[in-house]
């Protein structure tokens, strides 16, 4: 099984267009700032969800729900509180930053349900197989040169694209079975 880019490309194209569509509503002030959150946070998680579903292809596991789980937990709460979504969105509310700041920043946030993906996918994975990175895109940071110049390895081992490198969810790196 091949991971589905063009699926997971499509829900995020439409969760972006979604996200857009809110922000113009909070702009306009047709939207409260607590709807506008709850709706934000709700756009994340199911993004993640269909994310997880369209890549295993079934139904999710429990043990793929708490993958999805962790990683939404992950991105409301991050360890590095700086980079929360909640501090996101109380560091706008405050005034530090305008809506253009925020938009973008919720686009990098959705972007990253890409990540829970690759975790679903490889959770299908034999522990015998062995995967690779490749550089994707024409920018490339240090740190994705790094990992694809690395051998081939079980997917257990490997980084993936969008975590720990400097492109973060704008990784567009891919992983493949060798």
């Amino acid at each position: 099984m091949e991971f589905p880019d063009d699926k997971i490309d499509k829900l995020l194209a439409a969760a972006l267009a979604d996200l857009k569509r809110r922000i113009e509503q909070l702009e306009s002030g047709r939207i409260s700032w607590p709807a506008f959150t709850t709706a934000v946070k709700g756009l994340l998680s199911d993004l993640y969800y269909a994310s997880a579903i369209a890549t295993a292809g079934r139904g999710l596991t429990a043990e793929e729900r708490d993958i999805v789980e962790r990683a939404i937990a992950e991105q409301n709460n991050a360890r590095n509180k700086d980079f929360s979504l909640s501090r996101l969105l109380a560091d706008y509310a405050a005034g530090l930053m305008t809506l253009a700041m925020l938009a973008y920043r919720l686009g990098q946030y959705l972007k990253s349900s890409r990540a829970a993906a690759w975790q679903i996918w490889g959770n299908e994975a034999a522990t015998s197989e062995l995967f690779k990175r490749y550089l994707g895109g024409s920018d490339h940071c240090s740190s994705c040169l790094l990992y694809a110049a690395m051998p081939a390895m079980r997917f257990a081992d490997m980084v993936l694209p969008g975590q720990d490198c400097e492109c973060r969810s704008n990784c567009l790196c891919i992983i493949k079975r060798v």
